[in-house]
């Protein structure tokens, strides 16, 4: 079998931006898939593509997704340095060290509030995103 054209999903999406299920497909890719932002599709007879990275929409969710994925990274260290604060304060008995680990873990609770909240107006921007392209020709 030749393989004459190479696409991927998003590339597959990339003429219906404008419909909301359809952006929230390439969303979804572009969150699963981040490295897919700067493939090219490939035709045998026209040879290299855009890549999604040029459409608008994309252009428009890329720094959101971007920021996403720092905040999931910042929630999952976070969470694991609570877990490892609260195993730490388990095998301590002086008081003093006691006390500090439970500021740390004081600090690192209300910080990941901080980056929760900041996951939350990402997901407002997105959909903000979303009504801003639906509809349009993008």
């Amino acid at each position: 079998v030749q393989i004459t054209s190479s696409k991927l999903p998003i590339h597959m999406l990339e003429m219906k931006f404008h419909h909301r299920p359809v952006m929230e497909v390439a969303i979804l890719l572009l969150q699963t898939y981040p490295e897919s932002f700067n493939i090219p599709t490939y035709h045998y007879l026209y040879g290299d593509g855009l890549a999604p990275k040029s459409g608008r929409f994309v252009q428009r969710i890329k720094p959101y997704l971007d920021e996403e994925k720092e905040s999931n990274e910042s929630v999952s260290l976070l969470q694991n340095m609570s877990n490892d604060f609260l195993g730490a304060l388990a095998c301590i008995e002086d008081p003093l060290a006691r006390s500090a680990f439970a500021v740390c873990d004081a600090w690192v609770t209300s910080h990941l509030r901080v980056v929760e909240d900041g996951l939350e107006r990402i997901s407002i921007q997105l959909k903000d995103a979303c009504n801003e392209f639906e509809g349009q020709d993008v």
